[in-house]
């Protein structure tokens, strides 16, 4: 299992416009918080089943405030088999990231993005060569 959180007061300071000083900075979230989550099955101990969930607060749409986009909690599961094929170590991953497919914007260098859809992710990886 792993945890994080951030706590953050991310406002404008000394920036010359005294409308932006003291308010909050446009696409930065107060608050945050992850946590991951992996199960290996005693029994099957090739197969680990994994989960997610992340939350981030509201942020400001404009730098002297006013609007906030709203805040959005996302959740994410997943499976990982680990297999040999031939000789070969290989892993498949399963993924279903945003499992509830939460509509949201997400903050993104000076602009918001739409948050990305419900999204299901097969991979496969090979080990070749020496470990």
């Amino acid at each position: 299992a792993n945890l994080g959180v951030l706590l953050l007061k991310p406002q404008h300071e000394d920036t010359g416009n005294p409308a932006f000083d003291g308010k909050y900075i446009p696409g930065i979230s107060r608050q945050s918080v992850t946590l991951n989550l992996g199960y290996t099955l005693p029994r099957m101990p090739k197969l680990a089943l994994t989960g997610g969930v992340y939350y981030a607060s509201s942020t400001p749409l404009l730098n002297q405030n006013g609007y906030d986009l709203p805040g959005y909690t996302l959740f994410d599961f997943g499976a990982r088999y680990e297999m040999e094929l031939g000789g070969i170590p290989l892993t498949a991953r399963l993924r279903l990231d945003n499992a509830f497919d939460k509509r949201y914007f997400s903050p993104y260098v000076s602009s918001f993005l739409t948050g990305a859809p419900r999204t299901l992710t097969l991979a496969v990886t090979a080990r070749l060569g020496n470990p």
